[in-house]
């Protein structure tokens, strides 16, 4: 059900929001700033929380695609966060309507002001053309680059590597989505 692409993506998730800088020296003035001076948040606070909505509309080639996608990120330091989500999607293609339903989880990295690259892994239950099962598993891992445009919303482009995944999507292996932050 999960390869290792998407464990090994899932545990760099985990590792990566719980580890952060923890020596702030002030350099100018050669003595070190006492942790205990300053209050310390935890990851998991209300502050560091990042709700958001992502979605995608897509008609071409004779069928419609429809996602949505709510998600809670989480935002230890400013270039980092990861979050998990779960996932929705209606598909009409030749005459048929399908439904999807899944998870993801997702770390996203700011590469300058308004740019972040991201990685997702992504976990649907639907069907899948030339299957013989009605329904079953799909995942898959998605790398995208995305610009952010204001504090609220965003835009991505990107890449899905699985071929299972990518015959459900009629952008083939694209991936596009438009995103708000609440």
């Amino acid at each position: 059900m999960l390869k290792k692409a998407g464990l090994v993506l899932i545990l760099c998730f985990q590792v990566f929001t719980t580890v952060f800088g923890q020596y702030q020296d002030d350099v100018n003035s050669g003595k070190a700033s006492d942790s205990t001076e300053k209050e310390r948040k935890p990851i998991f606070s209300k502050e560091n929380a990042v709700p958001g909505l992502e979605f995608m509309l897509t008609a071409s080639g004779g069928a419609f695609f429809a996602e949505l996608s709510p998600f809670v990120g989480i935002r230890p330091v400013r270039p980092f966060m990861a979050g998990v989500g779960v996932h929705g999607s209606y598909l009409a293609a030749a005459g048929n309507t399908y439904s999807y339903y899944g998870v993801h989880g997702f770390g996203r990295l700011i590469i300058a002001d308004q740019f972040f690259l991201h990685a997702e892994y992504r976990l649907l239950n639907g069907f899948v053309p030339g299957s013989a099962v009605r329904r079953q598993w799909v995942s898959s891992p998605i790398f995208a680059l995305g610009i952010q445009y204001g504090p609220g919303s965003y835009m991505m482009l990107g890449y899905a590597r699985d071929v299972e995944f990518q015959e459900i999507n009629p952008l083939g292996s694209f991936v596009y989505r438009l995103g708000i932050y609440f």
